[in-house]
């Protein structure tokens, strides 16, 4: 991820919107609480399609390392909602960002 704000959040949203298809029902997000990540993540929410449900897993859970991202399964099992597509954003604290495309069946 470019160390440039604007770049980083034009970079995140692009690399979202390739991802995200008409069974896409959720984005899950994970990221250190930090002001430079929480700003990006903001701002970045704000290009998602309206209809797209957007899950910040550190403010739902707390932020409990790296058993974060797991942590989007333990909501997807609650969550009474019928998509079958899920992207899963996680920031590595390096300055990388994993995201991961998830089906349901």
């Amino acid at each position: 991820m470019s160390k440039n704000r604007k770049k980083a959040i034009k970079q995140l949203v692009k690399n979202w919107h390739r991802c995200i298809n008409k069974q896409t029902g959720s984005i899950y997000i994970t990221a250190l609480l930090t002001y430079k990540y929480i700003s990006i993540l903001e701002t970045a929410f704000t290009a998602l399609p309206v209809n797209l449900n957007c899950y910040f897993l550190n403010r739902l859970y707390g932020d409990s390392g790296f058993i974060t991202p797991a942590l989007m399964f333990d909501h997807l099992q609650k969550a009474a909602d019928s998509a079958s597509h899920y992207l899963l954003s996680a920031f590595d604290g390096e300055n990388g960002v994993w995201l991961v495309d998830c089906w349901k069946q």
